[in-house]
């Protein structure tokens, strides 16, 4: 089961609305719906998008290993880079969708939601003796997309493309966790622009 976000504890925010009536580790919107669409179309804005699972392929292979595993060219991906790939079954079934960047030796992946650890077990498996080392980092790792046209002139700084993280906040008295503003360090942005942001670890 997915945690919970903490931006959820927002004033105004509304969860997602699931199609089996339930409710969603995000939020849909934070009170003013309208307002907030505009402002992602015609402004910048980060969207809430960590009930998504993430993983990681650290290791000398990795590139031209994936690339023998999924539909996409990725032998060549560069640094600070990304693409999407298709993990197909034997009769050419889509199995999983994953969106990938290339960052500092490390391909880092996101799918959807309770999906990752069945992808990082059969990654797991077609290993065989090649040096890449898949693994499932949801627990630690949560994603943001920055959306809109000036997306560029609202990221802190760093540059389009260029990752960065912050690692979340600890939990104030009664094991609430602490606002998202109040997170600080260094931000990882994938290859799209989206952060990937650091969760917080209970001691």
């Amino acid at each position: 089961m997915t945690t919970p976000s903490p931006l959820l504890s927002r004033p105004g925010a509304v969860a997602l609305a699931l199609p089996d009536g339930g409710t969603g580790a995000v939020a849909a919107h934070y009170g003013e719906p309208l307002p907030e669409q505009r402002r992602l179309a015609e402004g910048a804005g980060l969207v809430d998008r960590s009930d998504r699972d993430v993983l990681v392929v650290p290791g000398a292979d990795r590139l031209t290993w994936l690339h023998s595993l999924t539909s996409q060219h990725l032998e060549r991906l560069g640094d600070a880079t990304g693409s999407e790939a298709l993990v197909l079954s034997p009769n050419g079934h889509v199995e999983h969708h994953v969106v990938l960047t290339e960052l500092d030796a490390t391909t880092w992946g996101d799918v959807e939601p309770g999906t990752g650890a069945a992808l990082v077990d059969f990654l797991q498996r077609m290993r065989f003796m090649l040096r890449v080392d898949p693994a499932l980092v949801t627990d630690e790792w949560a994603l943001l997309s920055l959306v809109g046209p000036r997306g560029d002139a609202g990221h802190g700084g760093v540059p389009r493309g260029r990752p960065g993280r912050h690692r979340r906040p600890p939990p104030r008295a009664g094991g609430d966790r602490a606002r998202a503003g109040e997170a600080v360090g260094r931000r990882r942005r994938d290859a799209h622009g989206r952060r990937l942001d650091r969760r917080h670890r209970p001691r």
